[in-house]
């Protein structure tokens, strides 16, 4: 599973810049023409632009897998009656209807039983309509980094002037 998540993650190597530009083209040709959709997202759209559409699509499908969680529960089963357990591969039993199996496993060194569950959740399909949204809150994100990296910097500043330690003498 963790295979084809991972696969799936890396439909779409486009940054959310590249796929807005792309989008707002698709959306307002006149508006955004080809040209400033490429100006605005250098170097990695596709050279054609009957490939756009298709490549948000992409993008969509890789932001929904690198987005969904993964659930692992694991708990120690009590010995079965006159049983040393079950076989070392695992064994699907039945659960409550919509739940992930209840899968066996044993621990070879300590001989003890375990059942565990995997699932996965929020694999809701990103909106082609709220490309604009993802990509402010990029924007927003992005903008939080470079005040905070430039918080950091003036805070080392002023500790290195409290301490007498001169920028110069800093390495």
């Amino acid at each position: 599973m963790l295979q084809r998540l991972a696969a799936l993650q890396r439909v779409s190597q486009l940054d959310i810049e590249h796929v807005y530009a792309m989008e707002q083209h698709l959306q307002d040709g006149a508006r955004v023409p080809e040209h400033a959709a490429r100006a605005a997202a250098p170097g990695r759209l596709p050279e054609r632009v009957e490939d756009w559409g298709r490549s948000v699509d992409d993008w969509l499908v890789a932001q929904s897998a690198k987005d969904c969680s993964i659930i692992f529960t694991i708990a120690p089963r009590p010995p079965r009656d006159g049983q040393a357990g079950g076989s070392p591969g695992s064994r699907a039993q039945s659960s409550a209807a919509g739940l992930p199996p209840v899968r066996q496993l044993r621990d070879r060194e300590t001989r003890r039983d375990f059942a565990y569950q995997l699932a996965m959740v929020d694999l809701d399909e990103k909106a082609r309509h709220k490309i604009p949204f993802y990509y402010r809150q990029d924007l927003d994100i992005v903008a939080m980094f470079l005040s905070q990296r430039a918080n950091d910097a003036s805070e080392s500043r002023v500790a290195a002037v409290d301490s007498g330690v001169q920028p110069s003498d800093r390495i």
